[in-house]
């Protein structure tokens, strides 16, 4: 008798949380009151998230390389920790980077390639070698070619993948929603590049916008051909923060939006 009792109670709370904008998860998750963090977006990456349980080492190493000759990443760093600031951040934890490092391997052991890959060595690694190119001055008849020296590294390359997460002023989700369609258009941080916020509500129990709400980061490709979009969910939205709003991506994203591949694809092998 206790036990049938025990599961009417359970079948009972479900059927309420299935009617609800929030989940009984999301309720927790309020009370826990992760939508307000005392302090700034820097601070908050430093610190992780201990309300749903994620680490945000690997971004936070990144924004803390630094060499003479290249500072944008830490520069990306003091902007996230100044307090006079406004800038909306799409954190990426520790998984997303995983996720990029998995199929990045996979790649490099199709061809026969070292699987070895560490986010600190690909910052600093700097290769250089000589290659003879033709000459681009063509009155020059006595040297038809020259000798050029290349110089390979990814510093650039990272800073900017992780600028497309970070975007300056506050975009939370209502400032989205109230937007044509539910989408705004935006440029990332740095290289100005386009990104695309899109928002609302799923269905429901066939109810079409009576779901829970939900937020998406759009890597346009720069092209106006939709099919080539790549898409990164939110998980969790509109935690404030000193400086501003904080979304998280879901741990299966890949960080890069599939360009980590492409872009060092190479690494050790130039």
């Amino acid at each position: 008798m206790n036990k049938l009792l025990m599961k009417v109670m359970l079948f009972s709370m479900f059927c309420f949380a299935a009617c609800q904008k929030i989940s009984v998860t999301d309720a927790t998750a309020e009370s826990l009151g992760i939508h307000k963090f005392d302090g700034t977006i820097y601070e908050y990456i430093e610190q992780g998230d201990v309300a749903l349980g994620f680490r945000y080492d690997s971004l936070e190493l990144l924004l803390n390389q630094e060499t003479e000759s290249f500072k944008k990443l830490t520069n990306l760093r003091d902007m996230l920790n100044d307090v006079n600031g406004e800038y909306t951040l799409f954190a990426m934890p520790d998984e997303c980077f995983e996720e990029a490092s998995k199929n990045w391997r996979l790649i490099r052991k199709g061809s026969g390639r070292s699987e070895k890959l560490s986010l600190k060595e690909l910052f600093e690694y700097e290769y250089q070698r000589e290659v003879e190119i033709k000459n681009p001055d063509e009155t020059d008849r006595e040297n038809p070619t020259i000798i050029v020296t290349l110089t390979f590294d990814y510093k650039n390359s990272l800073d900017t993948l992780v600028s497309r997460y970070v975007m300056e002023g506050l975009y939370d989700f209502n400032t989205i929603y109230v937007n044509e369609d539910s989408q705004l258009s935006v440029e990332s941080l740095n290289y100005s590049y386009e990104m695309l916020l899109n928002c609302g509500y799923g269905s429901a129990n066939g109810i079409v916008q009576g779901g829970a709400p939900y937020l998406d980061l759009v890597d346009t490709r720069e092209t106006l051909m939709t099919d080539r979009w790549k898409k990164a969910r939110v998980c969790w939205m509109d935690i404030q923060c000193d400086n501003g709003i904080v979304h998280v991506l879901t741990p299966g994203h890949e960080f890069g939006f599939g360009d980590f591949i492409s872009y060092f694809k190479n690494y050790g092998y130039e």
